[in-house]
């Protein structure tokens, strides 16, 4: 396994797990032998990345990769100025609010900004999550932007990987959903993606990209009050738009 792939997953465990680990605990949770982690911590204790807390042996990161997040994020500053915005349409409708864009590939759909909703049933994710295309709200608003050629093509391309018994289990299914969604206004999911949970969403193209905006949450819930989310989002699409100008 690449080098690169296994430093991730040690952060990622330290995210998830919020504690400091020894080198055996940090092996169990990425799956790798103890040598291997010994290495990699080494080398991110010498450029300033983890630090032993205990004399147990313990590691946790510094503040180093946080500082390095907020320089990064700084560097894309379109995405910075959206978050009024989603921020805004997440206290409107008090459900979860997602901005995503197409992998390189074209084939998956990558979460940039997830603003999670205030009730206590709500759909949960984060920042960096990637989606299957098919499945996915965001992922049938980019494919809508496209010209019926290409549109295809991805389509043709995509693997329908069963996520749920609503997911959509073909090419021929697919089509005719966007093009319903670009009839409607919007594309929309009814647990497609996760069990009971639904999503609309709508593109946005700002300097030559195209981004795709999601309401999430229960389908019962999010079917309540359609009409009102719909307007909601595509004021803030539009709000999003004019950024542009």
């Amino acid at each position: 396994m690449a080098t690169a792939q296994r430093v991730l997953e040690i952060f990622e465990a330290f995210a998830t797990l919020q504690k400091p680990l020894t080198l055996s605990q940090l092996s169990d949770a990425v799956g790798a032998p103890v040598s291997s982690c010994f290495s990699i911590v080494k080398t991110l204790e010498e450029q300033g990345y983890l630090h032993c807390v205990s004399s147990r042996k313990e590691w946790y990161p510094t503040g180093r990769m946080a500082a390095n997040a907020r320089a990064i994020e700084k560097g894309e500053p379109l995405l910075l100025r959206f978050e009024p915005v989603l921020a805004a349409l997440r206290k409107k409708t008090n459900e979860t609010i997602i901005l995503g864009q197409a992998s390189s590939a074209g084939t998956a759909i990558l979460y940039l900004k997830v603003f999670e909703g205030g009730q206590a049933i709500r759909y949960t994710s984060e920042v960096g999550a990637r989606k299957p295309l098919h499945s996915t709200a965001i992922g049938k608003a980019v494919l809508s932007t496209l010209p019926p050629d290409q549109r295809r093509r991805i389509a043709d391309s995509l693997k329908y990987e069963r996520i749920t018994d609503r997911t959509m289990g073909g090419e021929r299914d697919l089509l005719q959903d966007v093009e319903e969604g670009i009839a409607r206004g919007y594309q929309m999911t009814r647990g497609e993606n996760v069990v009971d949970v639904g999503a609309i969403a709508m593109p946005i193209r700002l300097h030559g990209r195209t981004f795709g905006v999601a309401i999430a949450g229960p389908v019962t819930r999010l079917q309540d009050r359609l009409e009102e989310h719909v307007e909601a989002l595509r004021g803030a699409c539009a709000e999003l738009e004019a950024m542009a100008v």
